[in-house]
């Protein structure tokens, strides 16, 4: 493809700019007709694209390794989740509705991993955003922050968390529709959701998932940033790269389960909302503080930790199993000077 030749023709200082990144010829053409906007103006447009650029160039690491930990550590503990969605959609009282929840489950294993597609296809770009940013921004914040650095991590956390909820919101709609038995596959409940509901129905119960997330990524990043922080100075080491596989799981272990029991209420409302019929005259929550009334008008307080143990015994291997791949594949990437 043919580029314009320096100094055949008078350019702007933009324009120069242009050619010295080796801009073909058309997109001169194009730039020169975008109503003469001043230099200044594209210049700074020009310079924050490349701010930007930079970010995510200097963040790859931190980018790549949260996708790989995430996909890893969904799909290792996924049937955990299924029968945890499906305890608290239960409105029967007593053990026994739960026991009979897990033998129907138990009994047709391939049930267990419905919806796991979607799950990755929303979870693994999750990830990747979420922890990419949340070091992207706690960099950011350190320097603003420095008298303190727990306040810097947990709105590192909270930004990060925003920043991977809009992707994620769609896939946690369809999955929970999926555990739930209301659709047969993920291409039969997106296409059923986008027929009845057009693209908000994606979005449904959205509050209800920034609600619950918002303080789990809060609470998890901190108490784990925390526990290794004082573990390194414990074992007096000369830095957090020192730590083991094994300590890194352990670290996150705690951490995930400390903060999946403090979480389990706000979880059962995001699942609720979630899950609900479309209708009002159906029975559907007017939102979240409708959600939590009926909870307790109908079912009492219990409600809120239902599935409590699974949603433990899901989040804190899985935030083991994230950390330990997490660390891992900073240091693999790191040395493989990617």
């Amino acid at each position: 493809m043919r580029t314009l030749p320096y100094g055949l023709v008078q350019l702007p200082t933009f324009s120069k700019r242009c050619y010295q990144s080796r801009i073909p010829i058309q997109t001169h053409k194009r730039l020169a007709t975008i109503g003469k906007l001043p230099d200044d103006l594209l210049s700074g447009v020009f310079q924050v694209w490349r701010n930007f650029v930079s970010v995510l160039y200097r963040a790859r690491i931190h980018l790549l390794s949260g996708a790989v930990a995430r996909g890893v550590s969904v799909f290792a503990m996924y049937p955990i989740d299924t029968i945890k969605t499906r305890l608290q959609l239960e409105t029967s009282r007593g053990m026994e509705n739960y026991w009979q929840v897990l033998r129907k489950m138990l009994s047709k294993p391939k049930h267990l991993y419905w919806g796991v597609v979607s799950t990755l296809f929303g979870q693994v770009p999750y990830g990747m955003l979420t922890f990419g940013s949340y070091e992207i921004y706690k960099g950011w914040l350190s320097g603003c922050l420095r008298a303190s650095s727990r306040l810097g991590i947990v709105l590192a956390a909270i930004m990060g968390d925003l920043t991977g909820s809009l992707w994620l919101c769609p896939s946690e709609v369809v999955k929970s529709k999926l555990q739930a038995g209301q659709y047969s596959n993920t291409l039969d409940a997106v296409g059923k959701i986008y027929l009845t509901q057009g693209l908000k129905g994606f979005y449904q119960g959205y509050i209800g998932q920034i609600a619950r997330d918002i303080p789990f990524r809060a609470i998890q990043l901190l108490s784990y940033e925390e526990l290794r922080w004082r573990y390194r100075r414990w074992k007096k080491l000369s830095s957090m790269e020192d730590l083991s596989n094994f300590e890194n799981l352990v670290i996150g272990l705690i951490a995930g389960s400390v903060t999946a029991a403090i979480t389990t209420p706000l979880d059962v409302l995001k699942t609720r909302l979630m899950t609900q019929p479309v209708a009002v005259s159906t029975g559907a929550y007017r939102g979240a503080w409708d959600c939590a009334r009926q909870l307790v008008q109908h079912e009492g307080f219990r409600a809120f930790w239902k599935g409590v143990g699974p949603r433990v015994f899901y989040i804190g291997p899985s935030g083991a199993i994230f950390f330990v791949v997490y660390e891992g594949m900073k240091r693999i990437l790191s040395k493989a000077s990617l």
